[in-house]
């Protein structure tokens, strides 16, 4: 249908303000179009063009076919519908918040006019037919139907006479009586009589009344009062229109759980009424939404319920299976219903839908593209509504099955076989392609095409040449009335398994030390290609690819890990035609780089075997650690005392590594003379803040406190 309004179950409450008229260009990106209430919806063939209204911003945002922004126009309050012209050129839009009925220029958007609705309530339905925009207004209980006549022009004023009227003179007076003199020779010529007007002078025309109920060339471009029910409708009622019956306008009252519907014949500017039906639940139970079906005497209610109103009184013509909240009707008569994140397509009076569409979200509205290459939705998403496009809106989904054995044998045939139907009837000798996907063509070799019997049912034969995975992929390509569609079954044909080793699997190396891993392909097919991969601990560290190439002749690759840190060492044979993949792992294990110092002490020297950093008892030592950083890492400071031949701990304690590695630990004094103790600093996996290394201990140092 040409018009879209937002029905008044989507509709959302409005803070309605003025607001001047500015465009908004869309940036370089293609954002896609988004409204944060629906306020209606329209496309435009010629323009390739979706407008889309939103009722609470007050704009009218435009997007592209495929759904991107591309402009926005605000300044239009609380509106809540969108109609073309017949001819394309102009967009209409019902401003509820200023009750006005406001037109743009189609491919630029500027405002080409505005007029003022009378009333409280409105314009809230919108359509366009026999030359005029049509729209609902009204409070409860007083909805009603009005007019607009963008060509109107004011009548001409009356035409004043150039020169006043001749006065009329005179006639001469006859005598009773002979005269006694003789008659005077006139000595000027007769006075010719006055000259009459040809036309007496035109009379003033009266002023058009302020609101009207009957047609009238001089009314002015609004006309309000049309409706032939009168004002008892309880509210603005919904209006729909079809370019194929033209002249012919839909109603249907909302807000009101019997809710009565109209066909009106408007092409005299004057309605009248095709058929009605006052509302008393028989037919409806509500009305959200309704639209003029083309081809058909036919309205549809809801985008499920249809009635038929040929003999001029409306009949149940039966529904679509999937109840809808609202629907759109294409120009051929093909319907979109949605419920929630469905929509439904279905043929004129269709028992099944052509196509189902999953929305990804709760559906406000839907259009047509005229020519119905694609259906536009508005969808909800992270609180607002986003325009999705559809293409092939009306394409039939082909049902395909395809069947293969589960396993095979390398150079033994098989059979697959498999099905291909539709709900719209597919054509007869259906063509579908097929293509085999194994090690040795991993892009797909094209097989045979095979033929689909009367039933749907095909089936093939094939040798396959390689093991492993073994997918058969049909397709099918579409056509007219039906999308392509793809589907694929897999065997399993094993293959001989491969030997592939990997050393030093478990070792421990000091930091930073290089160290070379090993792997060892054995006996294959073909491929002699083998990957080595290293993954550092941690998950700063990505997995790299440390070397990839053929083994050598005794069936070794190597390659050098920098170890700097515990790391998983990866060895990779991808496999062949006939040898099965293989993949083994090896983990080296790395300590971290640590040294620690001491100051603060007035010599040193040997007590017995060890070499000591002697202390007055009153001075304190500091213990510096230097240690390979990683983020978070701690230090642990271990602490023995010398006791009658034997070392006991004095405790331990984690300290946070500054982000070069470094820390100063103030050991404190010992306040006695003749003491003697030792300290290390250690990196403990896990303990010592993270596991990207194996645990590490340094050095004793050994402290002696004199007097």
């Amino acid at each position: 249908m040409r018009r879209r309004s937002i029905s008044t179950a989507t509709a959302l409450a409005v803070l309605f303000s003025s607001a001047a008229l500015t465009v908004t260009a869309a940036g370089t990106a293609s954002a896609a179009a988004s409204v944060a209430a629906p306020g209606g919806m329209v496309a435009h063939a010629g323009l390739q063009r979706v407008f889309v209204a939103d009722r609470s911003g007050g704009t009218i945002t435009v997007a592209d076919w495929s759904g991107a922004l591309i402009k926005k126009v605000s300044g239009v309050p609380g509106v809540t519908g969108l109609v073309l012209s017949d001819d394309g050129s102009t967009l209409y839009a019902a401003a509820e918040g200023s009750h006005e009925v406001v037109a743009f220029d189609a491919g630029s958007l500027a405002v080409t006019g505005r007029w003022t609705i009378d009333t409280t309530e409105g314009p809230r339905g919108i359509a366009f037919t026999a030359g005029k925009v049509w729209f609902s207004y009204g409070d409860q209980w007083d909805g009603n139907l009005g007019s607009i006549d963008p060509n109107w022009t004011a009548p001409e004023p009356p035409v004043e006479p150039t020169e006043p009227p001749v006065e009329p003179v005179e006639p001469p007076v006859e005598p009773t009586e002979p005269p006694v003199e003789p008659p005077v020779e006139p000595t000027e010529p007769p006075v010719e009589p006055p000259v009459e007007p040809t036309e007496p002078p035109a009379e003033p025309t009266e002023p058009a009344p302020a609101e009207l109920s009957t047609a009238s060339e001089e009314d002015g471009p609004v006309r309000m009062g049309l409706s032939p029910h009168g004002s008892m409708w309880y509210d603005p009622a919904d209006l729909d229109t079809d370019p194929s019956s033209p002249g012919l306008l839909a109603m249907g009252e909302v807000g009101i759980s019997t809710g009565s519907v109209s066909v009106l014949d408007v092409s005299s500017g004057t309605p009248e009424v095709v058929a009605h039906h006052g509302g008393n639940y028989s037919l409806t139970w509500g009305i959200g939404d309704i639209d003029l079906v083309p081809g058909g005497s036919q309205v549809l209610i809801n985008g499920n319920k249809r009635l038929s109103y040929a003999n001029g009184t409306f009949a149940d013509a039966g529904g679509y299976p999937v109840t809808g909240y609202q629907a759109d009707v294409n120009r051929d008569g093909t319907v979109a219903n949605f419920v929630d994140d469905t929509i439904s397509v279905y043929a004129p009076n269709g028992t099944q839908p052509l196509r189902t569409l999953s929305a990804g979200g709760t559906t406000a509205d839907v259009t047509w593209a005229p020519d119905a290459s694609r259906l536009f939705a508005l969808v909800a998403s992270n609180g607002t509504y986003t325009l999705k496009a559809f293409t092939g809106p009306k394409l039939n989904v082909p049902t395909l099955t395809v069947s293969a054995p589960s396993k095979g044998t390398i150079g033994t045939k098989l059979t697959v076989t498999g099905k291909i139907t539709a709900t719209v009837p597919l054509p007869a000798g259906v063509k579908l392609s097929v293509a085999r996907i194994d090690v040795s063509s991993p892009s797909g070799k094209a097989l045979a095409s095979v033929t689909a019997k009367a039933d749907g049912t095909f089936s093939f034969t094939d040798t396959p040449p390689a093991g492993g995975d073994v997918v058969y992929r049909v397709t099918y390509a579409g056509d007219a009335k039906h999308t392509s569609v793809v589907k694929s079954d897999t065997v399993v044909i094993p293959r001989t398994s491969t030997s592939l080793t990997l050393n030093n699997n478990g070792k421990v190396y000091t930091y930073g030390k290089d160290v070379t891993f090993t792997a060892h392909l054995g006996k294959t097919y073909s491929n002699r290609t083998v990957e080595i991969w290293a993954n550092p601990f941690g998950s700063d560290k990505p997995n790299k690819l440390l070397k990839s190439g053929k083994v050598n002749s005794s069936g070794n690759i190597s390659a050098v890990v920098d170890m700097k840190r515990d790391t998983t060492v990866t060895a990779v044979f991808k496999g062949d035609a006939k040898s099965a993949a293989k993949t083994v792992t090896s983990v080296g294990y790395a300590t971290v780089s640590i040294s620690n110092s001491v100051s603060g002490h007035y010599k040193t020297g040997y007590v017995g075997s060890h070499n000591y950093y002697w202390f007055r008892k009153t001075k304190a030592p500091l213990v510096s650690t230097t240690m390979s950083y990683y983020t978070g890492r701690k230090v642990r400071y271990d602490v023995q005392v010398y006791y009658n031949g034997t070392w006991y701990s004095g405790g331990s304690e984690y300290f946070k590594l500054s982000s070069t590695g470094k820390i100063t630990v103030n050991m404190g004094a010992a306040g006695e003379a003749g003491i003697k103790a030792r300290v290390r600093t250690n990196y403990i996996n896990n303990s010592s803040g993270d596991n990207v290394n194996s645990t590490t201990y340094g050095s004793w140092k050994y402290l002696y406190f004199t007097n």
